[in-house]
This record gives structure tokens, sequence and C-alpha cells, in this order.
């Protein structure tokens, strides 16, 4: 199939289920023949269960939507295929679910860290700070293992909207 093929047939698809289909295409490495699939695109709860589960189980995440949305009866069975020898095309369709899953990034941009953290103990009571006021949780009642990951989300946060400070 071609790409026009690939794309008119994922739009067909989307029609009669009702959504939106992504294309899923592979090349097999030995006879250079496409493996086609084509996946439901999840709604927003089943997106949202993925992004709460990417800081643990994101790839076990990502197959069970995989396994939910694919439409079967229009993909090529090696792509769902439980063999081994397909596990290339399963594993690629897993992650592609994860890069269909996107989000959009707020344009305004607002300083969340002003202060250089420069000492071990300012740093401990700034981050503190930081949690409380945007996760609006008391930094008190939490484990410390909870407060390193809201660090970690934290900092995240901040690299991705180019705030972080070295």
């Amino acid at each position: 199939m071609t790409n026009e093929e690939i794309e008119a047939k994922a739009l067909d698809l989307g029609v009669k289920h009702n959504c939106k289909v992504f294309p899923l295409v592979f090349k097999d490495p030995e006879n250079n023949e496409d493996v086609i699939g084509f996946l439901k695109e999840p709604p927003r709860f089943v997106k949202m269960r993925v992004m709460d589960k990417a800081l643990s189980n994101p790839i076990s995440s990502c197959a069970e939507v995989l396994d939910a949305y694919i439409i079967k009866e229009e993909s090529d069975p090696r792509i769902y295929s439980e063999s081994q020898e397909n596990d290339a095309y399963y594993m690629g369709a897993t992650m592609e679910v994860y890069s269909i899953i996107k989000i959009s990034n707020n344009k305004f941009k607002k300083k969340i860290v002003d202060a250089e953290i420069n000492d071990e103990s300012d740093s401990i009571s700034q981050w503190g700070a930081l949690i409380q006021y945007h996760f609006k949780i008391d930094v008190d009642e939490i484990t410390d293992d909870k407060f390193a990951q809201l660090v970690g989300r934290l900092e995240y946060a901040l690299k991705k909207t180019d705030q972080w400070k070295s």
C-alpha cells in the first residue's frame, strides 16, 4: 500500500469507528514488505491513565492501550501476535502508543524559581515551598520518597519549560 492509501484507509476506519485512527507501518526486514496496523485513538481518561502510570510503568500501560485499541480485523496479525519472532512489531506499536498521547504546553511563561538554591538546607526548604505551592501538598505529611518524586516532577517541568537554572 502507498502512504496515501494507508492514510485514506485510516480516515475511512475513523469514520467507521467514530474516532481518529492512527496507522502503524513497519517493514519486515526479511522481505521488505509492509506490516500495517491501525490503532483507534483512546479516550481522554485512558490517555490520562497512561500519563499517570508513565512514571512507574510506561511500557506496560501503553501495551494495555495497544491491546485494547488496535483494530485487529484491519491490522497485520504480526503486530499483536504472541510469537517472539514478532516482538519487534509489538514493541514498536507499543512505543507508538506513547507518542500519540500529546500534550499542549502552555506558552505563557511564568518564573517558577526566582532564587538560586545554594546550600542543602536552604535547597530542601525551597523545594518544599515549591511543592506546597504547585501541588497543594503539605510537605510535612509526605514521605521522603514522595518528596523526592515530587522534586523530580518539578525539575522535569522546569527543564521542559526552559526555566531550569543549573
